[in-house]
C-alpha cells in the first residue's frame, strides 16, 4: 500500500492515514479519521456521559482554527466547519484540525457542495487532494462506500474493530439519472449501426443499467451514481464509441449538402491588413486581453492620458487585473522576457478586442488614425501606411474608386502636414518645409 501511494505521489505517514489516502484514490471518496478518545473527552466537557455530537455549520466571522499543517487560519462566514459543542474540529471538505489528530479512530465520510469547497480553498490558500475532488463533485452515495472500504482496511491492516451500525444522515437522496437513448441518434451521430441488445451490453460493462424502453428502438439507461459527467444521450454515444472502439467506426461520405459560403467583410479586412503588414516586414504578435495599468503606461507618451480600464473583480493573477481599453495597445507583454520573438527594434502590429466600461464615452465613435498624435505602427515609414491604405482597396472599394482614392489623398495630406503621428523629427517627410506647423511628439 505504501508503494502504491508513493507511485501516486502520496507520502506514507502511518497505517491509519495511509488507509484514508488509499481509499480516496481507490474509490474517489475522501474521508477523515477522528480521534474518538479526544472526541469522548471533549463530550464529557459539554455533556458528561452523554453522546459525542458532531455538527456542521458555517464559520463565524473571524473564527480561528489551527489545521493539520500547523497554520492558524482565520475563517469567513461562508466557509463550512465540522465542529462539536466544545469548538471547531476541521474545515469541511478541505483539511482537518490539529485538535482532531489520529488516535483511536472514528471514520467520517461526507459529501460537500463543490462551489463552497472551491471558494474555501481559494480564500484560505489551501489546496488538498480531498478539496480537489470535492470541488469537482463527488456523489453523496459514494460516502457510504468509502466509509465501508476504509473500515475494512483498518480491520485488516491496523487491528481495528468495526463497531456495529453506521450513523448516516442522508435526508434528501439524489434521484437516479435516467436517459432515453435513441439508437437512431447513435447512428446519426457516430455512424454505428448497432442493435439494442449489443448497445445495452456495451453500456452494462460500464455499470449502466440499460433496458429496452419500447419497440421504437430506444433504451432506458440508468446512470451509475459515480458518473456525474453523464448528462444526456450525447454522453452515452461517446461511451458506446469508446468501448466499441473508435478505430472500428466506419468511414462514411457526407450525405448532406454543404452550406453556401458567405463572405465576412470584417474578417477579410483584418486578414488583408495582417498580410500587408507581413509584406512590409512587420511581425504580428498576439497578446493577452488582460494587463495592468503599469504595464500599459510604458507604451504611452508622458503627456498622454491613460485610457479607462475595466477592472476585474476576481483576477486570476496579479498581472491580469484590467482589460484592455480603447486606446490601449497590449503590446508590452509579448515584447518582454527571454521568449520575445522579436530581436532589435520591434515593429509589431497586433489585432484584438478592446473593452470599455458601461456608460463611458470611449469606444462610441470610431477613431481615425490621422486624428491623433499618438504613436502609430508604421508612422516612421509613411510609405508603409500609403501602401496599406491602397492594399485595402478591393472589391467595392477597389483601387481607383472614389472612397479608395480619397482615403489615400487624406493619408498623403496627413503624412505631409502637421498631424504626422511620430515621436521625432528625423523621419518626418515634412522636415524642412516651411509652414508645416508644429510636429507631434
Amino acid at each position: 500500500m505504501q508503494h502504491r501511494l508513493q507511485l501516486a505521489g502520496q507520502r506514507p505517514i502511518s497505517n491509519v492515514v495511509d488507509i484514508s489516502n488509499y481509499v480516496m484514490l481507490e474509490v474517489g471518496q475522501p474521508n477523515h479519521t477522528f480521534d474518538y478518545d479526544l472526541l469522548r473527552q471533549r463530550a464529557d466537557g459539554y455533556a458528561d456521559g452523554g453522546p459525542v455530537r458532531i455538527v456542521t455549520r458555517l464559520a463565524r466571522d473571524g473564527e480561528r482554527l489551527t489545521t493539520l499543517d500547523g497554520t492558524e487560519r482565520t475563517l469567513r462566514p461562508n466557509q463550512i466547519m465540522v465542529t462539536d459543542p466544545a469548538g471547531s474540529l476541521s474545515v469541511g471538505g478541505v483539511m482537518g484540525g490539529r485538535d482532531s489528530e489520529i488516535g483511536a479512530e472514528t471514520l467520517e465520510a461526507a459529501a460537500w457542495e463543490p462551489r463552497s469547497i472551491r471558494r474555501t480553498q481559494r480564500q484560505l490558500g489551501v489546496h488538498t487532494e480531498a478539496g480537489f475532488r470535492f470541488s469537482r463533485g463527488v456523489h453523496p452515495s459514494q460516502a457510504l462506500l468509502g466509509a465501508r472500504r476504509a473500515a475494512e482496511l483498518l480491520r485488516l491492516h491496523a487491528g481495528g474493530t468495526i463497531a456495529e451500525g453506521i450513523v448516516d444522515h442522508y435526508p434528501q437522496p439524489a434521484p437516479d439519472v435516467t436517459v432515453d437513448f435513441d439508437l437512431g441518434y447513435l447512428r446519426h451521430l457516430s455512424g454505428l449501426d448497432l442493435g439494442a441488445e449489443e448497445t445495452a451490453d456495451l453500456l452494462r460493462r460500464l455499470d449502466f443499467e440499460a433496458e429496452p424502453a419500447d419497440d421504437t428502438g430506444k433504451l432506458s439507461v440508468t446512470v451509475p451514481d459515480h458518473r456525474l459527467d453523464i448528462k444526456g444521450p450525447h454522453d452515452l454515444v461517446e461511451e458506446v464509441c469508446r468501448i466499441y472502439g473508435f478505430d472500428r467506426i466506419p468511414s462514411t461520405v457526407l450525405s448532406d449538402v454543404l452550406p453556401p459560403q458567405r463572405g465576412n467583410r470584417e474578417q477579410s479586412f483584418e486578414d488583408r491588413v495582417k498580410d500587408t503588414f507581413a509584406d512590409l516586414g512587420l511581425q504580428e504578435v498576439v497578446s493577452y486581453r488582460l494587463t495592468t495599468p503599469e504595464a500599459e503606461a510604458k507604451l504611452l507618451l508622458e503627456e498622454a492620458e491613460p485610457p479607462p480600464y475595466v477592472r476585474l473583480a476576481n483576477p486570476s493573477t496579479q498581472d491580469r487585473v484590467v482589460s484592455l481599453g480603447a486606446g490601449s495597445r497590449g503590446l508590452e507583454q509579448p515584447l518582454r522576457g527571454p521568449a520575445c520573438p522579436v530581436r532589435g527594434r520591434p515593429r509589431v502590429p497586433g489585432a484584438g478586442r478592446r473593452f470599455a466600461a458601461r456608460g463611458a464615452a470611449v469606444g462610441r465613435r470610431r477613431a481615425h488614425w490621422s486624428a491623433s498624435c499618438r504613436p502609430l505602427a508604421g508612422a516612421r515609414r509613411p510609405r508603409r501606411l500609403l501602401r496599406l491604405l491602397r492594399r485595402q482597396g478591393s472589391g467595392r472599394d477597389g483601387p481607383g474608386s472614389p472612397r479608395s482614392d480619397g482615403r489615400v489623398r487624406r493619408a498623403r495630406g496627413a503624412l505631409g502636414g502637421n498631424r504626422l503621428p511620430c515621436r521625432t523629427h528625423r523621419h518626418c517627410p515634412a522636415r524642412g518645409r516651411p509652414g508645416t506647423g508644429r510636429h507631434a511628439r
